[in-house]
């Protein structure tokens, strides 16, 4: 039945449409505030900078023979 042409699957509720960025922004501001100090550690994307720069070591990167 999907693949029919004809059919038109309703939407069971209002979707916001694109131009209404700003709303969603306001809608989704909270759930973005805590997801990223949930995912982030302290300091920020910042941090994660300086751990993955701190991490890395040239030495090792290189194949052995």
């Amino acid at each position: 039945m999907k693949h029919d042409r004809r059919y038109k699957r309703q939407a069971k509720h209002e979707l916001l449409h694109e131009e209404d960025t700003h709303e969603w922004v306001e809608l989704t501001k909270n759930i973005r505030s805590v997801l990223t100090k949930a995912l982030l550690p302290d300091g920020g994307y910042d941090a994660i900078l300086r751990q993955r720069r701190a991490s890395h070591n040239r030495r090792n990167s290189q194949k052995k023979s």
